[in-house]
């Protein structure tokens, strides 16, 4: 798939799991694991190889082996216990299987280990800020509780405006606003 890659010196790691969370998000599912798994053994700090079990997860959840994203997320978790985007996806998981109490908890772990999260990658931090309002707003759509999704929906609004005041530059946080 990645014939460069697996050729080229495994000094950038990041920069692969960049290009992985990338194929993610394009659903070749495949070639992301297979890039993660390429260079996962030459993570030489925590972060990356958390990020590396999360991408690997983000592709179990898209196949729906729900148990074996858990699993992936856990050893995410092991590396760096504050690492926010493994708690998100934790709630995005319980919300796939339907069990909104644990994803409402999930979030809200995700929420609590921003500040120290942050320290780790601001911009990861702010746009997990500012998406967990959404994530909020699902969970009370699904309970059928319409007032609460409004005010959710009215924080992350606010929450995308500030960052986009203090950061401007972020275009996320640009595109966020058309939520």
């Amino acid at each position: 798939v990645y014939a460069e890659l697996a050729r080229s010196p495994l000094t950038r790691t990041a920069d692969h799991l960049s290009r992985a969370s990338d194929l993610l998000a394009q659903g070749k599912w495949d070639d992301a694991a297979a890039v993660v798994l390429l260079v996962l053994p030459s993570a030489t700090n925590a972060i990356d190889f958390a990020r590396g079990h999360e991408i690997l997860a983000g592709v179990y959840a898209e196949k729906r082996n729900l148990s074996a994203a858990r699993s992936e997320l856990s050893i995410s978790l092991r590396a760096v216990p504050e690492y926010a985007p493994a708690l998100l996806a934790l709630g995005d998981i319980a919300l796939m299987a339907g069990d909104l109490n644990e994803a409402f908890s999930r979030y809200t772990d995700a929420g609590l280990a921003l500040p120290a999260y942050s320290k780790l990658n601001w911009v990861s931090a702010a746009l997990i800020d500012v998406n967990l309002p959404l994530r909020a707003a699902i969970l009370f759509k699904r309970q059928k509780q319409s007032g609460e999704v409004e005010r959710a929906l009215d924080d992350g609004r606010a929450r995308t405006t500030q960052l986009t005041r203090l950061a401007p530059g972020l275009s996320f946080a640009q595109f966020a606003l058309g939520f």
